[in-house]
Formats: structure tokens, C-alpha cells, sequence
């Protein structure tokens, strides 16, 4: 259980928060959600609480709005200043894609589907099967005629012989990464419903390869873990080396290098391990230790 959070931004400046936050989401908008004993609510950068800590669950804002949800009450949009947007939403489940936000039921199938401005949108998903949201505003939902990918009002049925990881970091742009097992062994392949256009990736193992997203440039990657994970790779989906780090156990503790920015940030989730944040050409931008920020 978290105890105390540290918060730096990509410059390294130190960011002011109550001591009573335990977790906290990204800023977006001038605010974070914050959750502590008492709930979420919303803080500035100066770690001033703008909207009180009253939530059972908070999202980030965008294009002016948050999602929170309050247990008994159900789902609901507010403004900045903590307005309710919209009437309760009684649904089980919420997640956001792009503009659009998907809420689904106990077995999530879609009963709902909003777009940026908070009006229904009649998408393919509702009241068909299981969805997996993906990013960017895509969507993967099965239907009694096979797997369609769904954005907003749109949707393409997965080419035959592929199949679709079902986790969110899929989305490359308008590209979608698709996998097969064949005689060869397992395939990656880019695919672009809106022309059609398959392009074969560099074979990795799905058992040693996690592919993420740059949460700033959108961009995606793999980290290519070697055994032990003794050394990790991070490459492109194109299989270009980007980074390479080496006795990773030694050096970055229990955490492993991520992309931000095009950068490579190194969590230091132990005491005695620093956060690191690398530039393409190895320079280091920035090293903090759990000690710069509690003293």
C-alpha cells in the first residue's frame, strides 16, 4: 500500500502533493486526479485540492469534462469546478478511447457509446458481445458473424487467419497489429483497415516481447526481454533498436524502461535505485532518488 508519492515533471522539477494522496493519475487539463482515504477528487499543479477528495472514482480530464463514478449512484460527468454534466449513467463498467467513451455491462457488451462532446453515437459495438477497447478510439467486439474492429460509427471485419491481441496497446496511428500461427512459427503483421494494407513486422516471441505506447507521442514499441531478463531491448514495431539496457537487475530494481516522449524513462522503485530518464543518444536528462524528494 502506498504511503507517500513522489511527482516530477519531464524537466525535473519537483510538483507540490498532499501528503494524504495515495494515487494519482496524470495531469490533464491543469489537474490530476487524486485518490486518498477519503476518495478522489482533483488537484492543480500546486498541489492544491480543486475539487475535494468525495469520488468513489475519478478519470482524467478531457475536452472539459471527467468521468467520476459514485457507488450507488452510478456513473456521471462533471466540469472543472466539480458540476455534474449529465444525469447518473447506471452501468457497470466505464472506459474512454480516443473521443469516445464505451460503457458496457457485467459481461461487457455495450449498452452505451458517447463521443467528445458527451452525445450517443450509434456504433456497431452496442448490444453485441464482448468488447475490448483498444486506443485512439478503436475497438475490438465479437459478433455472431466474427470479430469486427469498431471506431466510432465504423467497423472492419479482422482479415482471415488473424487474430487480435486483446490488450489496449495495439494502435499504432491508424494501424493495427495483427498476429497468426502459421508453419513458420508465430507472425506480426501491420494492418490498415481503412485501405486494406497488410505489412508483415519482424517475428518476435510472444512469451519475451510486451509491446506499450509512448503516452506522449502515441507512438508504439516492444521491449524485447532477454532470458533472466538480464538485458531489455526496446525496438520499434519495425524491429529498429531504440534503446538497450544491460544488468537490468543491478541497475533500475524492480523497474523496467518505458518510452515518454520518444526518452526512456527507468522507474526506480526501490530505495536505493534512481528514476532515469535517457535521451535517444544515451545522455542522461534526469536522475532522482526517493531521497531528492523527501527531504
Amino acid at each position: 500500500y502506498t504511503t507517500h508519492l513522489l511527482c516530477w515533471d519531464l524537466a525535473g522539477n519537483s510538483v507540490a502533493l498532499p501528503p494524504e494522496v495515495n494515487i494519482l493519475w496524470p495531469y490533464s487539463e491543469g489537474l490530476a486526479a487524486a485518490r486518498t482515504d477519503s476518495g478522489w477528487g482533483y488537484i492543480d499543479r500546486d498541489g492544491r485540492w480543486i475539487i475535494s477528495p468525495q469520488y468513489t472514482y475519478a478519470y482524467s480530464f478531457e475536452n472539459g469534462h471527467a468521468l467520476v463514478e459514485n457507488s450507488g449512484e452510478g456513473y456521471f460527468f462533471i466540469n472543472p469546478r466539480g458540476k455534474p454534466l449529465t444525469d447518473p449513467i447506471n452501468t457497470d463498467h466505464a472506459q474512454r478511447t480516443g473521443e469516445y467513451w464505451i460503457f458496457t455491462g457485467y459481461k461487457w457488451d455495450a449498452g452505451l457509446v458517447l463521443d467528445g462532446n458527451l452525445q450517443p453515437v450509434n456504433s456497431p459495438l452496442l448490444h453485441q458481445g464482448y468488447v475490448s477497447v483498444m486506443d485512439y478510439g478503436w475497438a475490438i467486439v465479437s459478433t455472431d458473424n466474427g470479430i469486427l474492429l469498431v471506431k466510432g460509427t465504423e467497423s472492419w471485419p479482422i482479415p482471415d487467419g488473424f487474430y487480435l491481441y486483446s490488450n489496449p496497446m495495439n494502435v499504432r496511428e491508424h494501424s493495427v497489429l495483427l498476429t497468426r500461427d502459421d508453419e513458420s512459427g508465430y507472425e506480426q503483421w501491420r494492418w490498415t483497415p481503412t485501405t486494406g494494407e497488410l505489412t508483415t513486422l519482424p517475428a518476435n516471441d510472444p512469451d519475451n516481447s510486451r509491446f506499450s505506447l509512448d503516452p506522449i507521442t502515441g507512438k508504439a514499441y516492444q521491449r524485447i526481454y532477454s532470458d533472466h531478463y538480464d538485458t531489455i531491448e526496446i525496438q520499434d514495431i519495425d524491429g529498429k533498436t531504440l534503446f538497450r539496457a544491460e544488468d537490468c537487475e543491478n541497475f533500475y530494481g524492480d523497474g523496467y524502461p518505458t518510452l515518454a516522449g520518444g526518452n526512456c524513462l527507468c522507474d526506480g522503485y526501490e530505495e536505493d535505485f534512481p528514476t532515469v530518464l535517457l535521451s535517444p543518444d544515451g545522455k542522461v536528462l534526469m536522475k532522482k532518488y526517493w531521497e531528492d524528494g523527501l527531504d
